[in-house]
């Protein structure tokens, strides 16, 4: 039987409804299902990018913050020693007996051992002792770190562990020596002795001191204290920690023979600081520069920078309405975000603004980190900037006075 074209037109149209349900069940469907499945694992893996990268933004947060605790335990060690080293510390005493003009009569020195630190009593009992604030803070930060390197892998009692951990109270160390010493001079003698030992790079605690007079002279004993803490970063203490105790220092005997001469003598009031700046070699493990006001807990206002070069900072200090305010910036980051206006409003510790600057000397020819401060003073204060233990050869950081009166010191 012949078909007619009507039926051949239906057979056709048949035939192609077959071939697209055979190719929607068996091949578009499969691939719909795949498409649906890669879909699926898509939404997962980006909401992990989104984790990842929320875990990013939060560590570069810590590291931050960790590096700013690096810089606040570097300022408050670095005129600690790093170690007690008896015949060291012996030839470093009677190098101030040389200068000074004293003669010392007789030492008695103590058997160093590791002390815990207690906290200082103050009529604020409230206040804590500042390095065990800050080792706990650091303990802390680390701690946050770590666990959230492990988030991904391990996600129980995360919370309660941490409970532990902050309730286990901290008691920093330190290595404490103690040495007497029995001496006689002339009064200006005597003055620049306790002014030697109260300006030497390293903290000396003179803890009790006592004063006769006799005839023209001076006679006394004081007891002087060292602590030495282990440090981050030792290069500021490589001079102390390299020497070699074969060769020959000093005098054969540190007692006697010392000629009492008249000499001058300087006195240094201690400065509360606004704002506190170091400044290390690129090899530290701090950045090279870092720059924020001083006692700010939350951190928010330190700018850093790791430069192997020399970093340029903008620091403005303004006064508008009776109020004060200050903003800075680096080649990187600024304080405030948003740079425009007078910036943030501080009150001024003393009658004049602080600034603190730690530097550190070159350990190579190739260590060419430092700072070139652009200071702007806009306000009726004097502005004092304290440079310390900046190399006197070539040092790291200079400061530019680009308005107001602006003192630099140099120690």
């Amino acid at each position: 039987m012949k078909a007619t074209k009507r039926e051949k037109i239906l057979l056709i149209i048949l035939l192609i409804v077959a071939l697209l349900g055979a190719y929607y069940k068996f091949i578009f469907s499969v691939r719909m299902d795949k498409v649906k499945e890669l879909q699926d694992k898509r939404d997962k893996y980006n909401v992990e990018i989104q984790k990842l990268n929320n875990n990013v933004v939060h560590e570069k947060k810590l590291n931050k913050e960790i590096k700013i605790i690096n810089s606040k335990i570097y300022e408050n060690v670095i005129e600690l020693f790093p170690s007690i080293k008896e015949e060291k510390i012996i030839v470093i005493l009677n190098d101030m007996i040389e200068k000074s003009g004293v003669q010392c009569d007789s030492f008695s020195i103590s058997k160093p051992e590791v002390q815990k630190l207690k906290e200082e009593q103050k009529k604020d009992n409230t206040q804590s002792f500042l390095l065990e604030g800050i080792v706990k803070e650091y303990k802390a930060l680390d701690e946050e770190k770590s666990s959230n390197k492990n988030k991904s892998q391990q996600n129980n009692n995360k919370e309660n562990n941490d409970k532990e951990k902050d309730n286990k109270k901290v008691e920093p160390e330190a290595e404490k020596m103690t040495i007497g010493i029995n001496f006689k001079g002339s009064y200006d003698n005597v003055m620049k002795f306790i002014d030697e030992i109260t300006n030497f790079n390293n903290r000396i605690v003179i803890k009790n001191i006592s004063l006769t007079a006799d005839e023209s002279n001076l006679a006394g004993n004081l007891t002087l204290e060292f602590y030495a803490v282990p440090k981050l970063s030792i290069e500021e203490d490589s001079e102390y920690l390299k020497w070699d105790f074969k060769n020959e220092y000093g005098k054969i005997n540190p007692f006697f023979d010392n000629t009492i001469g008249k000499a001058e003598v300087v006195t240094e009031s201690k400065r509360n600081y606004d704002f506190s700046m170091n400044v290390v070699p690129i090899s530290s493990d701090l950045p090279t520069v870092i720059l924020g006001k001083t006692k700010d807990s939350s951190k928010k206002s330190y700018v850093i920078s790791d430069n192997p070069g020399i970093e340029s900072v903008e620091l403005y200090i303004t006064e508008a309405n009776g109020k004060y305010y200050y903003k800075y910036k680096n080649g990187k980051e600024a304080y405030p975000a948003d740079f425009n206006g007078n910036g943030t409003v501080f009150n001024p510790i003393e009658n004049t603004i602080n600034i603190s600057i730690f530097s550190s000397s070159r350990n190579s020819s190739e260590d060419l980190a430092g700072a070139s401060v652009k200071l702007y003073n806009n306000t009726n204060k004097e502005v004092i900037v304290d440079i310390k233990y900046d190399d006197k050869n070539k040092p790291r950081v200079s400061v530019i006075n680009k308005s107001g009166k602006i003192t630099v010191n140099r120690k």
